[in-house]
């Protein structure tokens, strides 16, 4: 169970890092952002807990730096891979994709053999952008997700960034994504309905 979270066109990163904190209850072994702005993309993974002094200090120099930015963020429980190495944490990196996922991908051997992929890392989690793009050219980003989707078993919750900010996409198939939303627009979201309630009410959004 890892937790994934995120706040788009935000000015104050002190909203984004309290998410962060309360989403540690969903695993600290690792933590992990991305923070784009305008066409601006800055991914940051740490073998750290989110709450740590270290990830707070980068989350506030990305604040002071840009103004409205947009950040999806990960708190990792660890079922793959060593957390002290990067490439084993999130958010993961492929193309023109990044995403944050949490949940198992139970068939990602079958995926890596059936369609030929190849991975760096001992993430399952790999396996999503990696399928992702693998049609992305041909079909666009919504046909593609469409695609992988459909060829994923297990627990899937996503939340990704397509071509440094040009699109977003939210996606689960446990329910375990609670946002709020103002005029048709996701303004922020967790992986549990109590973190998102309380942010909301701390900050009167």
């Amino acid at each position: 169970m890892c937790g994934i979270f995120g706040y788009f066109n935000l000015e104050n990163s002190e909203i984004f890092y309290d998410i962060g904190k309360y989403s540690e209850t969903r695993g600290k072994e690792a933590s992990g952002l991305v923070n784009v702005s305008k066409t601006t993309q800055n991914v940051l993974k740490f073998p750290l807990p989110f709450s740590n002094q270290k990830v707070k200090k980068n989350i506030q120099e990305l604040g002071n730096s840009k103004k409205f930015s947009t950040y999806i963020g990960h708190t990792r429980l660890k079922t793959h891979g060593d957390q002290n190495l990067d490439e084993n944490n999130q958010p993961i990196v492929n193309e023109k994709i990044s995403l944050v996922h949490n949940g198992i991908l139970v068939n990602y051997k079958e995926l890596i053999t059936d369609f030929n992929l190849h991975t760096s890392s001992q993430l399952d989690s790999e396996i999503i952008p990696l399928l992702i793009n693998k049609n992305i050219e041909e079909l666009g980003l919504l046909d593609s997700l469409k695609f992988a989707l459909n060829e994923f078993s297990g627990e899937i919750s996503i939340a990704g960034v397509y071509n440094n900010g040009e699109r977003y996409f939210l996606y689960s198939n446990t329910g375990s994504l609670y946002f709020l939303k103002n005029k048709n627009k996701v303004i922020f979201f967790s992986s549990e309905e109590w973190i998102t309630e309380s942010i909301s009410k701390k900050y009167n959004i």
